[in-house]
């Protein structure tokens, strides 16, 4: 469980009020109108009131309206303020009902004229071949009630009974309060909550335009400093091409094909940039077809198996951005890279971004496969909202996708208001700071906490932003440059970051339990210099290492033999065998791959290097002294192992040989004859 913090009060009471906004996407606005919180009582006349609330309709939500499920109209969001600020957002006239009973279930249908509008014991079948068996996650319906059957006369005694607040409840319309009223007049004997909205925190590649090609591992959040394994002292180090080279190097994707079953990445949100009716990605994006398999799509509004829509409000395209930084296909020649690489595959949902919407999309991830779901999504959760959630259908959800079915959940830490972020030490953050959940907070390119990223609390990595994502509309009217690629920036993208980096490390152990992973995350960050990143920045490269050991190459010298004499002028060239168990299995050549051999004297060094550009894998030294020499091959793997062998090489001079060819031994001269004399010398360690 996670700790109930009530935060300090941001408002300031003037002639304006500035309520906590998200960084794109504001939860609710208020007019220039004097602060509907500051006035004292209702105006005789206007607006329905009572104790401890009244209505104000100054209060604007945005958005204003939610779409209607499966094609029907409309539907009203309304807002609760409460006097410290903390502000909610959720659909008047909806309702989520958990429970087992079917007489309960028609009990309350009865009661308020309602109608189910989802049941979450109904299995969506994503794609062919799902399998839909016992969906084994908890019961809840969401209900459309005829508000005129919930009357306004007991909201002031349940809200005083039930709910501390310290000064008056602000609501922005009577379906607001009779939304509340029945809420609050059900506690006690029915599970039923409000359907309270999240919001986004935030909103060889691409042609650049010049003939060339834009280079994703040039970006700061992709790139490696120039020692990988040590923790980051260059830049912010998070090593992602890196660790795409090494989950190759072990193998995956399989090379040459072979039974493969991507992870997934589930990506809960709205506006992805794909045909409504048949999925198809818009623009040719190339970047959705980062696996041998399409991507998985549902539309949780219109429950059709297309994921494809402009999103309402002022992110329109946030799905389509945080899809492109956790699962964009890399080394295409187009769009960008996701963290995921060629190894993730992306299941789309798109939400109305209502609590029932999301937990219907988290449960259907995690029920078919899910290996980590993205959630770049948040809420403040004031006193209202925590006095629901301690039992919250959506927590138990979440609960269920990684204690049931094993997903991987990943989201937000939030974005607080334009000057800073809040401290989660004060405040309640959902669904950031729940136990089951890893909270993500974001920084800058020096490794700095973002201005306005939320800090301490539940964060347990920091992960960039300011990301450039995929080709997104209406880029394709000049699809060349950089500046076709959106820029994203908030906590939304770093949550979508880490979501990229978790299809990684559970792709090399699928089995990895979110505790695991969050401890993995930790123990390999980089630090920073700014108190607020703590435990450290993702180190990518270093985490998929901690999961899966680089095994060392075995070196082993040919010729010549240990203990071999050989001349110093005239030595055979080394030949070295290398065994390594990663690039043996891929059927792959050790030094194609980028692994070296250095042949070292303790006498001379480094006496030749066998590498790529060598011939055969042999060696032949420029010089080496006499005497005894120990020899040592050095294989040095792409990922930094080593692996050695040592012989004994006595290396020697020998004297050379000199012969009197003419005259022969024992010739006979006379006096003053001319003698001519011929000899020769032979070194045989020499030509």
């Amino acid at each position: 469980m996670f700790r109930f913090l009530h935060r300090s009060s941001r408002l300031e009471v003037s002639s304006r009020v500035s309520f906590p906004i998200f960084l794109l996407l504001q939860a609710v606005l208020l007019t220039s109108a004097p602060s509907p919180v500051a006035a004292a009582k209702p105006v005789p006349g206007g607006p329905p009131g009572g104790a401890g609330w009244r209505i104000d309709p100054r209060v604007e939500t945005s958005p204003a309206t939610l779409p209607g499920i499966r094609g029907a109209g409309p539907r009203q969001v309304g807002a609760f303020v409460e006097p410290s600020g903390s502000a909610s957002l959720f659909v008047t006239g909806e309702v989520v009902l958990r429970t087992e009973s079917k007489t309960e279930l028609a009990g309350f249908l009865q009661k308020y004229a309602g109608k189910v509008v989802s049941d979450s014991r109904v299995p969506m079948k994503l794609e062919d071949g799902a399998p839909l068996g016992n969906i084994d996650l908890p019961s809840w319906y969401l209900v459309a009630v005829d508000l005129s059957t919930s009357p306004l006369d007991d909201l002031s005694v349940n809200l005083a009974t039930h709910v501390r607040l310290d000064g008056g409840l602000v609501l922005d319309s009577e379906a607001s309060a009779r939304t509340l009223a029945l809420l609050l007049r059900e506690e006690g004997e029915l599970d039923v909550f409000p359907n309270d909205l999240f919001l986004p925190d935030a909103s060889l590649e691409h042609p650049d335009g010049a003939g060339g090609f834009i280079d994703a591992a040039e970006f700061f959040w992709m790139e490696e400093d120039s020692d990988p394994l040590t923790p980051g002292d260059q830049g912010l180090s998070t090593g992602v091409v890196h660790a795409w080279e090494y989950l190759f190097y072990h193998g995956l994707p399989p090379v040459g094909g072979g039974i493969w079953d991507p992870p997934k990445v589930a990506i809960v949100d709205q506006g992805f940039a794909l045909d409504p009716n048949t999925g198809e990605p818009q623009l040719g994006n190339l970047d959705y077809l980062n696996s041998p398999l399409a991507p998985v799509q549902y539309d949780l509004v219109d429950y059709d198996g297309s994921a494809g829509g402009m999103a309402p409000g002022d992110s329109p395209w946030h799905g389509q951005a945080m899809f492109g930084v956790a699962a964009a296909y890399p080394r295409n020649t187009y769009g960008t890279a996701g963290v995921g690489g060629n190894l993730a595959r992306p299941m789309l949902l798109y939400t109305d971004l209502s609590v029932a919407s999301m937990t219907a999309a988290i449960g259907a991830a995690a029920f078919h496969g899910a290996d980590v779901i993205n959630m770049s999504f948040g809420r403040e959760c004031g006193s209202l909202c925590q006095f629901w959630w301690d039992e919250h259908f959506f927590f138990d959800t979440v609960k269920a996708a990684q204690n049931t079915w094993g997903s991987l959940l990943v989201a937000s830490a939030g974005n607080g208001d334009d000057v800073d972020g809040y401290d989660l030490d004060g405040m309640t953050y959902l669904p950031c700071e729940l136990a089951e959940v890893v909270c993500v907070g974001a920084v800058d390119p020096n490794g700095d906490a973002r201005q306005y990223s939320n800090f301490n609390g539940g964060v347990d990595i920091w992960a960039p932003d300011g990301i450039r994502t995929t080709v997104t509309p209406p880029s394709s009217m000049n699809p060349v440059g950089i500046n076709q690629l959106a820029m994203t920036n908030g906590t939304s993208p770093a949550s979508a970051f880490v979501s990229g980096a978790g299809v990684l490390l559970r792709a090399l152990d699928p089995s990895l339990k979110a505790a695991q992973v969050r401890s993995i995350l930790a123990a390999t960050a980089n630090p920073s210099t700014d108190p607020k990143v703590t435990p450290g920045i993702i180190d990518v490269y270093r985490a998929v290492r901690a999961v899966r050991a680089n095994q060392p190459p075995v070196a082993t010298i040919l010729q010549p033999a240990d203990g071999a004499s050989v001349s110093y002028l005239n030595m055979s060239p080394f030949v070295v065998d290398v065994a390594d168990p990663e690039v043996d299995a891929l059927g792959l050549s050790f030094r194609g791959l980028g692994g070296i051999v250095e042949i070292r004297s303790d006498l001379n060094g480094i006496l030749c290097v066998i590498d790529d550009s060598s011939v055969g894998s042999l060696c032949s030294p420029t010089y080496i002294s006499t005497g005894t020499h120990q020899i040592t091959a050095r294989a040095v793997d792409p990922h930094g192992e080593v692996g050695t062998h040592t012989i004994t090489l006595e290396v020697v001079n020998r004297p050379p040989q000199a012969n009197i060819v003419f005259p022969t031994d024992g010739s006979t001269f006379y006096d003053g004859q001319l003698a001519t004399f011929w000899g020769e010398v032979i070194d045989v360690d020499g030509n």
